[in-house]
């Protein structure tokens, strides 16, 4: 390490688990590998240096239980608190690496992306301040989540599964003295990320009341967050098409994509409702995802379907924390349109990491490597450059930069408006993923 102080980022990884039943970067049966040494080999080769921080937290379960009896004991979000303990643990030992404890930004990618949402609405925003300057959120914003109190189904498997149902200790107390092997079995039996009715997930941060005190999206709105740090958050342009690929496999006809939306995505949903949603989500392949690629790769409603899911998850959480945080901070958005050939997934969920981690030798990896280096450094994504376009704030023209193959460009982040608004619109009347 250089004797000099550097800039230093957090890493928070995302990938879905099918066997943990949980979406984030600690796998308890196995691990994703995302080697760093491009990224940070690239920093030195531009003369500013970054130190990488990578972390361990509990997931599923074991991070993420929910239920009334979570909520009774005070144990909900613990994958969080894991996470914030790790910034601590930078604030006071960053400095021993040759690092700056002034200079810290966070980094995650889908699941990581939610939590740094998360982090930054955590206590109402009470105690959140000095530990990062900045961050970079891919493809995740901050969204409506339940109660911990109100997501129950993961907890009653859990317990059903492992004897724990009836015991004389309580569910959770059993739950902690059943084996390792016992309770991941247990786990396997909770619909998970790419099943059918998984998509929206049982295990994930739920509004507990102290770490977060009310629902994300409402927190923003009060004002009730972590206004001292800048941020980049983008989305891929097709960000559905891989989360609904399992699902989609055997949901072909509209009557079976109308049980999905109720059953998996906005379970409480009235005909009317529905039958707006049909209107502005038509049963026309080519105005699904992936989105400019007419009727290819249509095999019923899987276009329809990665649609709404990318609109309702990602697009439309990010526009409504962007339209709050760009009033107070420094503000960058993106969309990513790169790798459109493949018809079947697009600019899939996931799919930027190959340019930003540097595992593929093209234009974009170069652009994008150095604006991310630039912006962990300097707050600012926009390096002295005779080539690269000016990354714009979003601000209320709503600025995105749009990343593609072999054009990068300033645009307007209005497509989809209607649509977009509407499943905001249900999100905020309370219509949403199962509990």
């Amino acid at each position: 390490l250089a004797t000099s102080l550097l800039g230093n980022f957090f890493l928070l990884t995302g990938g879905g688990n099918l066997f943990a039943q949980s979406e984030d970067c600690l796998f308890v049966l196995g691990a994703p590998d995302y080697p760093p040494e491009a990224f940070i080999e690239k920093s030195v080769n531009l003369s500013t240096p970054v130190i990488l921080v990578s972390m361990s937290y509990r997931v599923a379960a074991y991070g993420f239980l929910a239920g009334k009896q979570v909520k009774a004991n005070g144990t909900a979000n613990i994958g969080l608190l894991d996470q914030r303990l790790a910034f601590q643990w930078v604030q006071n030992n960053i400095e021993s690496f040759g690092g700056d404890k002034t200079k810290v930004t966070l980094w995650g990618e889908s699941a990581g992306a939610v939590s740094i949402g998360m982090h930054l609405v955590a206590y109402g925003a009470k105690s959140s301040r000095g530990l990062y300057r900045a961050a970079i959120a891919e493809s995740g914003s901050p969204y409506r989540l339940p109660r911990t109190e109100d997501l129950q189904t993961g907890f009653d498997i859990m317990v059903n599964s492992t004897g724990c149902a009836k015991s004389k200790l309580g569910g959770l107390e059993c739950l902690r003295r059943v084996s390792t092997g016992k309770f991941n079995a247990a786990m396997s039996q909770v619909p998970g990320l790419f099943s059918w009715r998984g998509v929206g997930l049982f295990f994930k941060p739920t509004v507990d009341g102290t770490f977060l005190p009310a629902a994300p999206d409402q927190l923003a709105a009060q004002g009730r967050y972590n206004q001292d740090v800048a941020l980049i958050n983008g989305d891929q342009d097709d960000e559905g098409t891989l989360l609904t690929l399992a699902p989609s496999s055997n949901t072909t006809t509209p009557a079976q994509y109308e049980d999905w939306i109720r059953q998996a995505v906005f379970v409480n949903i009235t005909d009317a409702q529905l039958a707006r949603l049909n209107e502005l989500y038509p049963n026309d392949p080519s105005a699904g995802s992936p989105f400019g690629t007419g009727t290819a790769n249509d095999k019923g409603q899987n276009k329809r379907m990665a649609a709404v899911f990318g609109d309702v998850i990602f697009q439309g959480p990010r526009r409504k924390w962007l339209g709050v945080t760009t009033k107070t901070q420094p503000t960058y958005s993106y969309i990513y349109r790169a790798h459109k050939n493949d018809t079947s997934l697009g600019s899939f969920h996931v799919l930027e990491l190959f340019n930003t981690y540097g595992y593929v030798k093209e234009r974009l990896t170069d652009e994008m490597q150095a604006r991310w280096i630039h912006f962990i450094n300097t707050g600012s994504p926009n390096p002295a450059s005779a080539t690269l376009p000016t990354w714009p704030t979003y601000g209320s023209g709503k600025n995105i930069l749009a990343f593609y193959d072999n054009i990068t460009t300033v645009e307007v982040d209005n497509q989809r408006v209607e649509p977009i608004n509407y499943v905001l619109s249900l999100n905020a009347q309370g219509v949403g993923f199962p509990l």
